[in-house]
Formats: structure tokens, sequence, C-alpha cells
């Protein structure tokens, strides 16, 4: 059974028939409820034309900001049972064990157990699924546990030095566990549904699973990522942390093998490479020991900051709605013009803050996060443009990038930051304004330190923030660089059994250049374990 095309079941009804509203709209007010969701009956019972004690609950399958008009609204796809009853929402429906990738029909001679190297969305769910049909994994990290590596960020941000192996990055749940935990996805598939399900019974919030673009926040992401730990562990899987692999050995066809740091070689009967793309050092070495790549573009760029109360402003038209529909956020795009490249926003964060995303002292790049209240004062966004596919030569760049902006940035992990006007004309403002990097900013040339097709591109896009959202020049502020959006390479993949050139190796994720996030990483990550659990033996 695939899970690749299988509709998600439509719930059916309890107490009476059921409708289905497409495009019910509430009106967001400065003098509204707080969570709507909770309060549908109203509008429900006027658009079907029924009194309202003939509603005896609504489920909502989709929940999306309509910004688009003056008068801002959110607009519902909802299942609604008709009967008497109490009116109010009713709880998701989850597919659990109904799953298309709990029906499986795994080959009886599936491997028994497998090794995952990475505990990042595309490990740890890949790691899941084996391990729900019966093939133990064992997932290494270089990084440390949660707890360790909170602990390790902290200290980084209190003014000490990057751990090389539990930083932003590395660690239990990748570099997704301190972030704003995003689950907005192009890709549409059931897979998508497995993940959901699997966070919310980790403890995430149910709106996931009908929110348009979902997110969880750094707060309580790390608990979620324990708790999958922990299921994983429950069926069968084990983990070992503080483990880095320096080598894989594929001299022996179907039986690889890695090697740690620390000189001990682990054989694996199926090997799961699923590191996200920020170990550099590993991509050359895989390329060295043979395994086939095509160069592919990636993105470089800049994270801007503004205050949130100018994007709730520009975007809701009233701040005071902010507290029924949340931090507003935006999205930039700016196709290439006779004078300049294509430019786009990315990783949104409202109410967030720009962090150091740096993996070791002398490389500086910065990312975005937020907590699930997006509750703080400044949203952040990075502006990103794509860059000529040069394989192994991107990642010399893209290193090479983080040496300059940390040269920029005085050490210590100070940000090297410039104002958005001054970054249009062309010079190094006298101090910075506040802002929410917890290093430490300093004045600097960021205009200087990209190349002229990404500069031209960046003032596009600011240029174009401004004519739709009024102050977003005057108010922005660009914060280091931003190198870590996406892998230089793409390994080669097999097209039914996904292995990779080498017999017995799957790469999967951001690492292996087939995803771009915590919800593509994740996908990924279950079609390579639904591959190995369902693929004929040759």
């Amino acid at each position: 059974m695939s899970a690749d095309s299988l509709p998600c079941p439509t719930p059916s009804a309890a107490d009476g028939p059921i409708h289905h509203l497409d495009h019910l709209a509430w009106p967001l007010s400065a003098r509204g409820v707080i969570n709507p969701d909770l309060h549908l009956t109203p509008l429900i019972a006027q658009a079907l034309g029924l009194p309202e004690q003939r509603i005896a609950g609504y489920r909502i399958s989709h929940r999306s900001l309509d910004a688009r008009q003056r008068q801002p609204c959110l607009r519902y796809r909802l299942e609604v049972v008709e009967g008497p009853g109490p009116g109010g929402r009713l709880p998701c429906v989850l597919l659990g064990e109904q799953h298309p990738l709990y029906q499986l029909e795994p080959q009886s001679n599936h491997p028994r157990s497998a090794l995952i190297v990475g505990s990042g969305p595309a490990g740890l769910m890949a790691g899941l699924l084996l391990a729900l049909h019966g093939c133990r994994p064992l997932i290494i990290d270089r990084g440390r546990p949660v707890g360790q590596r909170a602990a390790d960020i902290a200290a980084l941000e209190q003014g000490g030095h990057c751990d090389p192996d539990s930083n932003y990055r590395y660690g239990a749940g990748g570099a997704g566990t301190f972030s704003d935990g995003k689950l907005y996805s192009s890709v549409r598939d059931i897979r998508a549904r497995f993940v959901t399900e699997a966070l919310v019974a980790a403890g995430a919030p149910q709106h996931i699973l009908y929110h348009h673009e979902p997110h969880i926040g750094s707060d309580i992401l790390p608990t979620m990522v324990s708790r999958l730990q922990q299921r994983i562990i429950s069926l069968g899987g084990a983990f070992l942390w503080q483990q880095r692999v320096v080598a894989v050995d594929l001299d022996q066809p179907q039986a690889p093998a890695v090697v740690l740091a620390d000189g001990r070689r682990l054989d694996a009967p199926c090997l799961i490479l699923a590191t996200g793309h920020g170990d550099r050092d590993l991509l050359r070495h895989l390329v060295a020991a043979g395994l086939e790549y095509s160069p592919k573009p990636y993105q470089i760029g800049c994270r801007i900051e503004h205050p949130q109360t100018l994007i709730d402003r520009c975007r809701l038209h009233d701040p005071r709605l902010r507290h029924q529909a949340g931090a507003a956020f935006y999205r930039l795009s700016v196709r290439p013009g006779a004078d300049h490249p294509g430019a786009a926003s990315f990783c949104m964060c409202p109410g967030g803050s720009i962090i150091p995303a740096a993996t070791a002292d002398g490389h500086l790049c910065t990312n975005g996060m937020s907590r699930y209240r997006r509750a703080g004062t400044w949203a952040n966004a990075a502006l990103i443009c794509t860059q000529p596919a040069t394989g192994l030569a991107a990642l010399d760049r893209l290193d090479a990038l983080e040496q300059q902006a940390w040269a920029a940035g005085g050490g210590g992990h100070r940000a090297p930051a410039q104002s958005a006007p001054a970054f249009l004309v062309g010079r190094r403002d006298p101090d910075c304004p506040p802002g929410s990097y917890p290093c430490g900013m300093r004045p600097a040339r960021l205009d200087h330190l990209l190349d002229d097709h990404t500069r031209r591109a960046l003032a596009a896009a600011i240029r174009r923030g401004e004519r739709l959202m009024p102050g977003y020049l005057a108010q922005g502020l660009l914060v280091g660089l931003e190198t870590g959006i996406s892998s230089p390479l793409r390994f080669v993949r097999q097209p039914v059994s996904l292995s990779s050139s080498v017999p017995g190796v799957y790469l999967a994720g951001e690492g292996a250049g087939q995803a771009g996030g915590i919800m593509s990483a994740a996908i990924d990550g279950l079609r390579v374990a639904e591959a190995i659990l369902t693929a004929t033996p040759t």
C-alpha cells in the first residue's frame, strides 16, 4: 500500500447529517473574542439557515487569514453536524492507525535494524516509522539531548563560546527544535498528516492540524522532541548522543559502516544519513567517498527586522486585531527585473527573535525563532537570493562568508548590522538601533559582504516591501548573513528504492538536497523509511 495518493477520509456523522461549509468568514474585530474558533455557531447557523439549537457541533478542517481587504477576516472550512447538542467545536478527527503509513505491508525480509545519522525532522520521522513496523533504529547525533543543548545555547547567548557539537543547528531535533517550528510546506502529501498527528501526540496544539500556516514555537518544541524520542525508544529504538560521524565506509557492498570521531566503527545493515546541510565537512566526505550528486541552486541573504507593530498595522490595518488573528506575518517576492535578480522573504518570524546560528567560533550566520504566543516586540524574516549551482565550491563560499561576517561583527558572535536605508545607499550607520539579537550588534557594511548579484536582489526586495508596507524601509534593520537556507548539493537517489548511488545507503531531508524546512524534511524521512520497508529485494 502506498501513501502517495490516498485521501484523508471524511469523518462520519455521529448525531445527524453533516453539512460542509467551505467559505465561512469571521470578520476580525478589535473588541471580539480572543479565540474565534470556539464561537462559530451563530455564523454557521446563519450560513445554513438553521436555528442555533440545531447545530450539534462543528469541526474545523482549515483556517486561514484573509487580509486582502480593509476588513481582514478569518476564513474557515468546516464540517457541521446537524442535530440537538451543545453546538460547540468538536475535536479534530485523528487518523491514527487508519493512516496509510500504519497500514503498510512491509516485505518479510526488510531490515530488522537501521542506523540513522541525525535526529532532525527527517531522522526522527524515519526512525518513528521504522520502529512502528518492527525495525529497531539506532539514531545517533553529534549533539546533545534537549536539556543539555538548551544550556549550551544559553551560555552562547550570554557571551560564551559556540560548542561545535551543541548549538542552534546540532543536537536533539536538529535546527528546528529552537526555531519557530513552522510547518508550512508547498508539498501536498498524506504523510504530512502523519507528521502533524505525531506532533500532536507529543504535545503540540491541535490547531496545527487545520491552520493554513501552523507553527509550534521554540518554547514547546523541545518538550515535543523529547516525547518523540521516548516514543521511538518505547517501540524498540535507541539513541546515542555526542557521537560525531567523520567518515562513511562504503567498501563492503550492502554493508556500509560509519566511523565516529573517537575511532569507533558502527556497522549498519541499513544506513540513513539525515544530517541536515549544516555539516559541510561530512557532505564533502560523502562526495569524496563516491556518493553521486549534482550541484543545485542555493540561497544567500540577510535577516531583516522591524517592530511587530509596524507589520501588524500594515497587514491587519488595525494592530488591535492581533488578539484575534495573532501576530501578523508577511511574504515578499520580487521577480527578476532588468536591473535586479529575483528575491524573496523566507522563514518569517512574527513576534520573534534573530538568533546566532553558526556552528563554531570564527563563523557567524543568523536565523529566526519565535515562541508559541509570538508575543515579542520584533518581527524578522530572511531576505534571500538564489545563487547559481556550483557544487562543492558553494560550501567553501558559505564558509568564507560566515568568516567575513564574524570579522565584520568584531567577534564574540556579535552580528554586523546595517539599517535598510543605509544598505540602499551604501553607507555605514553611526550606531545600531535596538533589536532582538541576543549577542550584540555592530554597525557594518553588509552591502560590502554581499556580491552585486545578491545586493541588488535584496535592495529590490526592500523597495517592494516599502511599497506594500509603508515604513518597511525606514524602520528596517538588516542583521548578519543568512547562509544556512538550503544545500548546494543534491545526492542521487534511485527512483523506486530511494537508495543513494551506493545500495544500502540512503540520504534524507535537507542534507540530501531533497527538502527545505521542517515539514518537507519530515515527509522525506518518511518516504525513505517507507521505501526501505516495502522495497522488493533485487
